[in-house]
């Protein structure tokens, strides 16, 4: 009788285990179900360029937002002469469009604001579109007049996820002086980025070059000590080494072309910010 009784209790045991385990189980799958999962949206990168057309490129400077002022501020370059128009649309409301302006726009930079930003946005798509005149479309004013029409093309879609996005309490409308200062100041960091690349490229070259001169050097002083055969072969070595340096003067040539180039735009910069702070 007790062999009995401890083996009925040894299965009371086990089954209490198993219906434990199972029951945590149920409850961890249930409340998956029922637990509001974390969304992630697409987010477009910062300072990384980004393919618009075959003909041109866009760069997201800064995208932040402020949720005192409930308005959002985002920064463009795009390096080419078109106009473009802009739209967003936020999660929160897919069905209408944000309220957006461009506030500064001078050659290829852009400064956008988007008013009334709910606290809730979650995610923000923003349109790109290239408007194109074109005489295809111009339609007949008066019978003698014509009248281009623009249209406008959709090229891209740039992303903003809330849980990415900089938040920024003191985000406010600047003036246009502001934003101007702002972008000669990048676009000055950028070409001494530039200008210490190709300082670096031109001394590889250089450094290749004295190589080369150091090796065909080497071949002519143990040139004396071949056979007719192998002078041949070392005069086709030196050849192709001297064909090397020529590449290499090449390469220096385009690299102190555009280091020249970089400083003639950082002067210009110079001059046109000094301009800005006469006014």
């Amino acid at each position: 009788m007790d062999g009995i009784n401890l083996r009925r209790k040894k299965s009371w045991v086990f089954l209490s285990i198993i219906m434990f385990l199972f029951l945590g189980f149920f409850s961890f799958i249930s409340s998956k179900a029922y637990m509001k999962e974390e969304q992630n949206f697409y987010h477009t990168e910062l300072k990384k360029e980004i393919s618009l057309t075959t003909m041109s490129t866009l760069r997201i400077e800064s995208w932040e937002y402020n949720p005192k002022k409930n308005i959002m501020e985002i920064l463009l370059t795009i390096d080419d002469s078109n106009d473009y128009t802009f739209e967003a649309l936020s999660k929160a409301n897919t069905r209408s469009p944000m309220s957006l302006k461009t506030i500064y726009h001078e050659q290829e930079n852009y400064v956008l604001q988007i008013e009334d930003v709910p606290s809730n946005w979650e995610a923000i798509a923003l349109d790109i579109y290239e408007v194109n005149k074109t005489d295809e479309a111009a339609v007949i004013k008066n019978e003698d007049e014509k009248i281009e029409e623009e249209r406008e093309e959709l090229i891209k879609t740039i992303y903003a996820d809330q849980k990415k996005t900089k938040v920024n309490d003191e985000l406010e409308t600047k003036e246009k002086d502001v934003y101007a200062m702002y972008f000669i100041e990048m676009e000055r960091t950028q070409l001494g980025k530039e200008i210490k690349k190709y300082t670096q490229a031109i001394q590889q070259e250089v450094q290749k070059k004295n190589e080369l001169n150091k090796e065909i050097k080497e071949l002519e002083k143990e040139k004396k000590y071949d056979t007719e055969i192998e002078k041949i072969d070392t005069e086709t070595e030196i050849e192709l080494k001297k064909d090397f340096i020529k590449e290499c003067d090449l390469m220096i040539e385009d690299y102190e072309f555009e280091q020249k180039n970089a400083e003639e735009k950082i002067r210009k910069l110079n001059q046109k910010e000094q301009d800005l702070l006469k006014i």
